[in-house]
């Protein structure tokens, strides 16, 4: 679900990227690593292997950022398939409530056809 998003600010490491990343804009794969700071202690965040605390130009990301926008994002699909869902029920409504008028019409043809029959024999 990650899609790419320009950068904001210029102190911005990188092109943002919502939900959890797999490249960084270098190409490479990121990986997930644990956080040993004393600020962040066990923090897990992902981070492209090329990236260094001086070169600021490769991807790194708090993993649970990532997954709260991930869960935005389902969350943002999951409304819009409900809408589609109201919206196709009652399309469905309205097919069957032609099918109801199409089948009272061929009833209405058939007893016409055996009216018409019963009168040529």
């Amino acid at each position: 679900m990650s899609s790419a998003n320009s950068s904001s600010t210029p102190t911005d490491r990188v092109a943002k990227q919502r939900g959890i990343p797999t490249r960084c804009n270098c190409g490479e794969a990121v990986s997930r690593f644990t956080s040993n700071t004393v600020k962040n202690p066990g923090r897990l965040f992902h981070r492209c292997p090329m990236g260094s605390e001086k070169d600021k130009s490769h991807l790194f990301k708090w993993t649970d950022k990532s997954v709260v926008e991930e869960i935005e994002d389902i969350q943002d699909l999951f409304d819009v398939l409900l809408v589609d869902n109201i919206e196709f029920q009652k399309s469905v409504r309205v097919g069957e409530a032609m099918m109801k008028g199409h089948e009272s019409r061929n009833e209405e043809m058939e007893d016409a056809i055996a009216h018409c029959e019963e009168k040529i024999a």
